[in-house]
């Protein structure tokens, strides 16, 4: 019997059958007889443009779909030689786990402990084991077991939810965009854990846009488009379909002062969020805030934005009046959801949008046309990112803040939203600052790069600093 470093390999770890799924009657196909297999020891990754079903083909496999959100599914899932087709979530996590793109939406508990055992509890493993599981999982990805959950980075919830399954100990792992909020030593620390759990019979498939960056470490590739499946018989295959995303820099000087951060500290839950920050951003410019996750990046654009007020020192806007301040200024989140509200995409943008005609050219620009009647909460994580950035800069605003705007965003839709704000920057003088881990995006929309490190200003430089901070990296990586 053929085996895998300690483990039988007697079925496929996922075999899917003439898999088909449409959200109604009458709407038309997400997946169109979907045929794929998984075997134990392999790293698959799954790649395809933003909304074409990537995340839906995870719901079908782990049984969200159709089973807890409806649906129309045909076809059957295979798990470890088992039928599981009929079985819903619960029943089918005894073989798999499965880390979603929004992290936080998975979180459940206050304590990293808490929510590390919390799985363990649930599949009745003995104190012991659990004791066991949880420091070591903790461990190998760095983590603080008495760290506050909601206090987390995005990448620190991302590890969490990451940690917490791994302990549940199921051998087929399934991950939608996990390295989307990870900084470099995260993406690091994971890729080589999953390698070292391949080696143990594991089967893993990863839904990713950033392939480039894990190509070397996957046995396998797929894509996925309008609703059709391809694996490829060689792995490189795949880099046909990637985009070259173009860089777009620039040289000379920003004269204009529009915030001026003077010995800014916040102090958050009784830790140093930032400490003693000095910055001035310049009317016109194009910011790139770049650090490790948990280094402050978020806190420093809540703060730019006023939604958060510094603890210490002072924070100075010039040239925008502080009543129009909201109307001015506009802020994407991490998370889109937090900004999704109204009941269809198209008021969504036209909510505070500033005329009809601005709004029919984003909607253009942002290629939402045919989603205009969509609930925002139906969409791809892909397609919530593009419409809260489009619902901002219909606005008109004068300043953008942007925090990891490219989650769930392949090349093209990265050029598509990239094009339009760098449009907006030549013509309106728009000032844009972005907190990324996304090494494409800092090398098209960096004037000045701000390393941030614990809180406070590592370095401030052109864009050759951001080359330097990803070499560096990427050297760590090695």
């Amino acid at each position: 019997m053929d085996k895998i470093k300690g483990f039988a390999k007697k079925s496929s770890a996922i075999e899917l059958c003439n898999l088909s799924f449409r959200f109604a009657n009458e709407s038309p196909p997400v997946l169109k007889n979907i045929n794929l297999t998984l075997q134990y020891g392999e790293i698959m990754v799954l790649g395809g443009l933003s909304g074409e079903g990537k995340s839906t083909l995870v719901s079908m496999i782990s049984g969200i779909l159709p089973h807890m959100m409806g649906g129309i599914a045909e076809g059957q899932v295979h798990l470890d030689g088992q039928d599981v087709t009929n079985l819903k979530p619960g029943e089918r996590s005894r073989y798999l786990g499965s880390v979603l793109q929004n992290a936080e939406n998975q979180i459940i508990h206050q304590k990293v402990e808490d929510e590390l055992a919390f799985g363990c509890e649930n599949r009745n493993f003995s104190p012991e084991i659990i004791e066991e599981e949880i420091h070591e999982k903790a461990g190998l990805l760095h983590l603080n077991l008495s760290s506050q959950t909601r206090k987390l980075s995005g990448g620190e919830m991302q590890r969490v939810i990451t940690a917490a399954i791994l302990c549940m100990k199921q051998r087929i792992l399934l991950f939608d965009e996990p390295f989307a909020h990870l900084d470099f030593d995260g993406m690091k620390t994971l890729l080589s854990l999953l390698n070292r759990l391949k080696n143990k019979g594991y089967a893993i498939l990863i839904v990713e846009h950033r392939i480039e960056e894990i190509f070397d470490q996957v046995d396998r590739t797929a894509w996925l488009e309008q609703g059709n499946l391809e694996v490829f018989e060689e792995k490189k295959e795949i880099l046909k379909h990637l985009p070259v995303f173009q860089t777009y820099r620039r040289t000379g000087q920003f004269l204009n002062p529009l915030i001026v951060f003077q010995n800014v500290t916040m102090e958050l839950d009784r830790h140093e969020a930032l400490n003693d920050v000095d910055l001035t951003l310049y009317h016109g410019e194009r910011l790139m805030i770049l650090g490790d996750n948990g280094s402050g990046k978020t806190t420093l654009l809540k703060v730019m934005g006023r939604l958060l007020k510094p603890t210490g020192g002072r924070v100075c806007v010039k040239g925008i009046n502080e009543k129009e301040w909201f109307n001015q200024v506009g802020m994407i989140f991490q998370n889109p959801n937090y900004q999704l509200f109204m009941p269809t995409v198209y008021e969504e943008i036209a909510l505070k949008g500033k005329g009809e005609k601005l709004i029919r050219e984003i909607i253009e620009a942002f290629q939402l046309k045919e989603l205009l009647d969509r609930h925002p909460q139906s969409l791809s994580e892909g397609q919530k990112r593009r419409l809260t950035i489009a619902a901002v800069m219909a606005m008109d605003p004068e300043i953008v803040l942007l925090d990891e705007p490219t989650v769930g965003q392949d090349g093209r839709g990265l050029e598509m939203i990239a094009e339009y704000l760098l449009k907006q920057n030549r013509e309106k003088q728009i000032t844009i600052v972005t907190a990324t881990h996304d090494q494409r995006w800092a090398k098209s929309m960096a004037d000045r790069i701000l390393w941030i490190k614990d809180g406070s200003v590592h370095k401030v430089g052109n864009a050759a600093l951001g080359d330097n901070f990803f070499r560096q990296t990427e050297k760590n990586r090695e």
